[in-house]
Formats: C-alpha cells, sequence, structure tokens
C-alpha cells in the first residue's frame, strides 16, 4: 500500500523515519543499538548518550570498582558490535531514501558506541580518585566533555579508523579509540593540575 503519508515520513532526518527505517529489525537490536531508544533523539543523540551513560557508569565505578566498570564496558561493546552489525546489513530493500540513511557509515541513530566509549573514558580516572571529591567530580566533567571532543571532531587515527575498519567495526571501534586519546588527556590533566 502507497499513501502520501508513506512518502511523506522517508527523509533522514525525519524522527518517524528513522524509526520507519528499523522497522524490520528486532527490538533487541534496536533496543541495543539506539540504547533504549536515545538514538531517535532528533538533536544530538551521541551527546545524550554520553550523558546518560556518564552517571550510569559513574555509578558501576563507585559502587563496585574498575573492573566490573571494565567487564560491562566489554560485554556493551560485544553486544553493540551484533546490534550495529544487524542494522547496518538490514536496511529495508522497500525505499531507496530509507535504504540510504540507513546504511550510512555511523548512523546517528546508533548510539552504543557512545556508552561504551563513555565507560571506557570514566575507567581512566584512578581509583584513588574514585571517592566523591572535587577532583573525582572534575575528572567525571573532564571525562564527558574530552570523549565528546574526540567523538565528534575524529582527529588522526580517530578518523582512520572508523574509516579503514568499516561496517560495525568502525562504528564501535572509532569510539574506543576516542575514549583511549580522552583518557590519556584526562590522566595528563589529573597529573598536572589535580
Amino acid at each position: 500500500m502507497d499513501t502520501q503519508s508513506d512518502k511523506t515520513i522517508a527523509t533522514a532526518d525525519n524522527a518517524p523515519a528513522r524509526v520507519l527505517a528499523t522497522s524490520n529489525l528486532s527490538p533487541p537490536v534496536i533496543l541495543v543499538a539506539s540504547f533504549f531508544g536515545i538514538g531517535f533523539w532528533q538533536q544530538a543523540p551521541g551527546t545524550l548518550a554520553s550523558l546518560f551513560a556518564l552517571p550510569l557508569g559513574l555509578f558501576i565505578l563507585l559502587k563496585y570498582n574498575l573492573f566490573i566498570l571494565l567487564f560491562f564496558t566489554i560485554v556493551l561493546f560485544l553486544c553493540g558490535l551484533w546490534a550495529s552489525h544487524i542494522w547496518l546489513t538490514q536496511a529495508p530493500a522497500n525505499d531507496e531514501n530509507i535504504q540510504t540513511a540507513h546504511k550510512s557509515q555511523d548512523p546517528q541513530e546508533i548510539v552504543v558506541d557512545e556508552v561504551v566509549g563513555m565507560w571506557l573514558t570514566l575507567a581512566f580516572i584512578p581509583p584513588i580518585l574514585a571517592v566523591p571529591s572535587m577532583s573525582f567530580i572534575l575528572s567525571a566533567i573532564a571525562c564527558f566533555a574530552l570523549f565528546r571532543v574526540f567523538d565528534i571532531i575524529k582527529p588522526w587515527p580517530i578518523s582512520l579508523v572508523e574509516r579503514k575498519a568499516g561496517g560495525a567495526w568502525g562504528v564501535m571501534l572509532d569510539d574506543v579509540v576516542a575514549a583511549i586519546f580522552a583518557g590519556g588527556v584526562l590522566w595528563i590533566l589529573q597529573l598536572s593540575i589535580w
């Protein structure tokens, strides 16, 4: 059935079209890849996902420890790799506009990579600071800001990793490399300033 409303929602920058583009994906794939729907937010979904990941990661770090945070980060990375692969390979075949937007190198609806990157950046906070203090708060804010800067700007080799790895690996690994860069700068800041 081809209706006018079907044609009007088939644009890449329209939220209903983005949801429509996922209609053939299973709910677990959509939930993991979009991190419970955050990826469908119209404005800066990656930043929003990082913002949601920050307190969750801090909770894990404070309540448990660094190793538990890294464990959850690795599990989420593997789940994100699985969900991203399915997302990127199962675009709807019935609409060329949706298919083109859906198969971009790193669709903005996939934000699980930002969560993984944010949690990995938090792992660079030294365990001695993993108690509520001014240094801890500054480190957490710096984690968020540094990760977002590296993830958005994608300096070399982050851009190279995204381009060369391609597919689900490119989607996930560029954020891992951005997190490592952000973590390195965070360590320099922690050693020199606070």
